[in-house]
């Protein structure tokens, strides 16, 4: 097990995975100057079902690919942006962003992969200047780091998978050999572990 597997999730998929040899040699700069090639990152986007698809249809779609992503990145951790009650989208948006989230930690806790929430506006702010940037200064904060996110979910992954990286070598946790409580304990205050 290795990396960090970030998920911007809705029904569009924005993710980016990470190996632990990446995380180590984080940021872009200094994969580079060490004489890593970018292959140690990837990501995408992924339409999990079409908007008339039930919850359920979607829940069961997501829980399939994250399923399939752990296995494929074996990642020891999966962050995910937290939810957001959303105020425009009603109650319907809440649920899905609700639902989709717990589906996160079921499928994480099942396969003994670390879950843990970051919070949409802190992100912001350390990958684009401001908790309240919107998509396009997400996507010109990724095309500016030289990566071509081909929309604004897989820009938010990286946000996050960056944001991600950067709070765990800022706190100096990047150690493979442990997970469990030294990484709850700073992950505090800017995450939180899901299903706590």
């Amino acid at each position: 097990m290795g990396g960090i597997l970030a998920l911007d999730i809705a029904r569009q998929l924005g993710w980016a995975a990470a190996t632990a040899d990446a995380c180590r040699a984080w940021p872009r700069t200094q994969l580079e100057a060490r004489g890593h090639d970018w292959s140690g990152v990837r990501s995408g986007s992924v339409m999990l079902a079409q908007p008339a698809a039930t919850h359920g249809r979607l829940y069961a779609a997501f829980a399939d690919w994250l399923a399939d992503a752990i296995t494929i990145h074996a990642p020891r951790i999966v962050i995910i942006e937290a939810p957001l009650p959303r105020i425009n989208g009603g109650a319907e948006a809440a649920r899905r962003s609700l639902g989709l989230s717990a589906v996160a930690d079921l499928v994480c806790y099942r396969r003994e992969v670390e879950c843990f929430e970051a919070a949409n506006n802190s992100v912001k702010k350390t990958f684009a200047g401001s908790g309240r940037a919107e998509k396009g200064d997400m996507l010109r904060a990724c095309q500016a780091r030289g990566w071509d996110p081909k929309d604004d979910n897989e820009a938010d992954a990286l946000a996050l998978l960056d944001h991600s990286i950067l709070l765990l070598r800022e706190r100096r946790a990047w150690r493979p050999e442990h997970i469990s409580a030294p990484l709850n304990r700073i992950m505090g205050g800017l995450a939180r572990k899901v299903g706590a």
